[in-house]
């Protein structure tokens, strides 16, 4: 059966939390009331969650079918059942999804300017302080700031289809009781020109995000074991550290962006009261156009 991860979906479907990393600007500040609408989309993969849902799968995946089909096996220990809700709660803060966004910038004083965005998982206010490079110059170095309140609407992919796998149910359902997630973000960003048409961009980035994942593991058992129900309220302090390359092309007016997230996210938790890890290995690629108005 291809059900844990298919479960999971179920789950998160409409409440997931894709961390949405892309920048879609470079070092470069708009001119005061200048205006700069932007659209885009990007897909966030925590490497680290893909991979121990399949090592999870490959080592219960026969024994949990025996055991819900009645014909055998054990059901799961203690030690198991931590581990689902560990890797429940793992995707549930760092949810492997598309995401899409679009947003707005405006210039609000000589190297300073603000920018409002939406996407499928957050709202974000931010701003940008020019702290090299002006008009004519090819080097620009700035400090982006911001602060993204997550709206727990993605969806999940269909992981089984990528992992490829008949993954037995480890979940008859899980549920995520109004969740939470509040992330601030400091990113240093550098950018330069080439030919006037192309402007590589990078930084260096650093979130730190408070969550809370009130969680609750419910899965049957043969008759005549009762169901099981186990209720976790997970708080803790996401730190999440990377880095970012991209390169816009266009004139200034009116430029396509395309970048590529790399880092790790580390989010300690307790669970069952001991205490677990619910980062990892993130990759973050995105693409995106902006125009400059006025």
């Amino acid at each position: 059966m291809r059900r844990l991860l298919t479960s999971i979906a179920l789950l998160l479907a409409g409440t997931g939390c894709a961390t949405n990393l892309s920048t879609l600007q470079s070092a470069e500040t708009l001119k005061p009331m200048q205006v700069r609408p932007a659209i885009g989309g990007g897909i966030y993969l925590p490497v680290g969650q893909v991979q121990e849902t399949k090592a999870l799968a490959d080592e219960e995946a026969a024994n949990l079918q025996a055991v819900q089909d009645g014909t055998g096996g054990t059901p799961p220990d203690a030690a198991t059942q931590r581990r689902i809700i560990e890797l429940a709660a793992s995707l549930a803060v760092l949810t492997p999804a598309p995401v899409a966004q679009g947003g707005l910038r405006l210039g609000l004083a000589e190297g300073f300017d603000v920018g409002f965005a939406w996407s499928t998982s957050s709202w974000r206010i931010d701003g940008k302080l020019r702290l090299r490079g002006g008009e004519g110059k090819g080097v620009h170095v700035a400090l982006l700031a911001g602060y993204e309140l997550y709206t727990f609407d993605v969806r999940l992919f269909e992981l089984d289809q990528y992992l490829q796998q008949d993954i037995s149910m480890i979940f008859d359902y899980v549920s995520l009781d109004s969740p939470q997630r509040h992330d601030f973000d400091l990113r240093l960003l550098l950018s330069g020109k080439i030919a006037k048409l192309f402007v590589p961009y990078a930084a260096l980035e650093y979130r730190v995000g408070i969550y809370s994942l009130p969680l609750t593991l419910t899965y049957t058992l043969p008759p005549p074991a009762a169901p099981f129900v186990h209720e976790e309220d997970l708080k803790g302090t996401l730190h999440y550290g990377g880095v970012m390359g991209g390169l816009a092309f266009g004139p200034k007016m009116v430029r396509l962006y395309v970048e590529v997230h790399a880092g790790y996210a580390y989010a300690p938790s307790t669970v069952y009261g001991e205490a677990a890890e619910l980062g990892g290995l993130a990759v973050f690629p995105a693409a995106g156009l902006a125009l400059t108005l006025f």
